[in-house]
């Protein structure tokens, strides 16, 4: 009886009938299922991360021509003359951005990070300079981030740490570059240049993150405001190497396919802010309007599943206006008049996502 039961038990037959039986292959199965899904999740749900590093090698190898080593002009380390129309974050906003902010300098791009909702934090920034100095404030202002618990922290070590310790981290900064090219032109900077750079980090040193939570209530979205209000958001990137700090004409092809290859881009709907890299692409406001065909490389961000956002500004004089488009701004002869003095601060219309019209 014993060896007759033994043979039901292990044939095919007596495993069908037995609900038992049934019941254990239905969780085998159940499992199996619920497993790949929460695979799947789990592969979804993973942390992009190393994007400064990725952007880096990748174009290690790469053409990276800098068009102008010498700025004109004033440049724009975290300050701004950039204005907005009321409603112009909020709006943007509204469109849901969830990718990443690609954008030029190491100033206003920060004030970005507003237009994210709260649970869609950003994938990561990339930010692009051809000022080598710039690139540097980046850099330390990244390293400072990764190093601090605290928005106090981060003021401590970067806006108000002393003369010589600045100047120590400079020059850390410069020996660890990997890009030669850099490096020369880094080691080149006159000593009177970097005290200036010097004197624009120090001057935020009354800066804190109360003041700066109390100027945002206010609708002040500035780059040192964003950065010591969203200072939680920032930290967690820069520890993740997921703000790239890129010495490169941000017009470069060679660049920008390096960004679209980043993880997530092409299916999310990121930020390209441009500031008014026209300016000096055509080198004097109103002139050599023929070199604006090189901005066309950027509408390569175009080629996205979700519809990229073009932040740029129109100049009136020296006063910016930033505007938002679904696609690259086409730009006429009256972008590039000089404006009078009377009319400076007069929004101009169609600043916020005329292209949906």
């Amino acid at each position: 009886m014993d060896e007759i039961r033994e043979d039901k038990v292990s044939s095919g037959e007596s495993q069908n009938k037995s609900p038992i039986s049934r019941f254990n292959r239905w969780l085998r199965s159940f499992n199996n299922r619920h497993g790949d899904a929460v695979q799947k999740r789990e592969q979804i749900s993973q942390p992009i991360t190393g994007i400064a590093n990725t952007l880096e090698e990748g174009l290690r190898n790469k053409e990276n021509p800098i068009r102008s080593p010498e700025v004109k002009g004033v440049s724009a380390i975290l300050d701004t003359n950039e204005k907005v129309p009321v409603g112009f974050f909020e709006a943007i906003k509204e469109k849901n951005p969830d990718g990443y902010i690609v954008g030029v300098g190491v100033g206003n791009v920060f004030s970005l990070l507003n237009c994210f909702q709260e649970e869609n934090t950003p994938k990561g920034m990339v930010l692009v300079d051809v000022n080598p100095k710039v690139v540097v404030v980046g850099k330390l202002l990244v390293d400072s981030l990764k190093h601090s618990e605290t928005p106090s922290d981060f003021s401590n070590s970067f806006f108000r740490l002393p003369t010589d310790k600045l100047q120590e981290h400079i020059r850390e900064i410069i020996e660890r570059e990997e890009n030669a090219d850099l490096k020369q032109r880094l080691e080149n900077v006159p000593q009177k240049d970097w005290e200036k750079v010097i004197g624009d980090i120090q001057g935020w040193a009354s800066m804190d993150e109360e003041y700066a939570r109390s100027l945002l209530e206010k609708g002040n979205y500035e780059g040192v405001v964003t950065i010591l209000s969203k200072f939680n958001v920032l930290r967690e990137m820069a520890r993740l190497d997921n703000i790239a700090v890129i010495y490169s004409d941000f017009t470069n092809p060679a660049l920008i396919d390096s960004v679209r290859d980043l993880p997530g881009f092409k299916g999310s709907r990121n930020i390209i802010y441009m500031s008014n890299i026209v300016d000096h692409i055509l080198r004097i406001r109103g002139h050599q309007a023929e070199d604006v065909s090189k901005m066309d490389s950027l509408r390569a961000y175009e080629k996205s599943s979700k519809k990229s956002i073009f932040v740029d500004t129109l100049q009136h004089s020296l006063h910016y206006f930033l505007r938002a488009r679904y696609t690259m701004p086409t730009y006429s002869e009256q972008d590039f008049e000089f404006v009078s003095h009377r009319d400076r601060n007069k929004i101009p219309d169609g600043l916020i996502f005329p292209d949906e019209k």
